[in-house]
C-alpha cells in the first residue's frame, strides 16, 4: 500500500516506511501512465516514453542496455530518414534529368538556327 502523508515526518522517513511491493509499484506506474495519456493525449505517450527512458537510465543495472537500445533506434531512424531523402532526391533528379537535357538540346537547335539565319548566303 502507498504511504499516507503524515505532516510530522520527513520525506526520507516516509520513503523508508513505504511498502515496495512490486504489484503496488506496478499498479501505481500504470495509473500514472494512464493519467498522462488521458490528460495530455498524444503528447502523453511522449511524456510516458521519456519518463521510462529516464527511469531506466538512472539505474546502473539497466543504463548500458537502455543506452544501447536507444542508440540502435536512433541509428535505425536516422538511416531510414537518410535513405528516404536519398530516394526522393534520386527520383527528382531522374525526372528533371530528361527535361534538362531536352531543354538544352532545344537551346542548341535554336542558337544553331539563328546562327544559320545570320550567316550570309553563299553565292554559287
Amino acid at each position: 500500500m502507498l504511504p499516507v502523508y503524515i505532516e510530522n515526518r520527513t520525506f526520507l522517513e516516509r520513503f523508508r516506511d513505504w511498502d515496495l511491493d512490486p504489484t503496488d509499484v506496478w499498479h501505481w506506474a500504470l495509473d500514472t501512465a494512464q493519467y498522462y495519456l488521458n490528460a495530455f493525449g498524444p503528447w502523453g505517450y511522449v511524456i510516458v516514453f521519456v519518463s521510462v527512458v529516464i527511469a531506466l537510465l538512472s539505474f546502473d543495472i539497466t543504463h548500458s542496455m537502455t543506452s544501447l537500445v536507444l542508440a540502435g533506434v536512433i541509428r535505425s531512424v536516422g538511416s531510414l530518414v537518410f535513405k528516404s531523402i536519398g530516394l526522393v532526391l534520386a527520383l527528382v533528379f531522374q525526372l528533371t534529368h530528361s527535361a534538362v537535357i531536352a531543354r538544352a538540346r532545344d537551346a542548341i537547335r535554336f542558337w544553331e538556327s539563328r546562327l544559320r539565319k545570320s550567316e550570309p548566303a553563299e553565292d554559287a
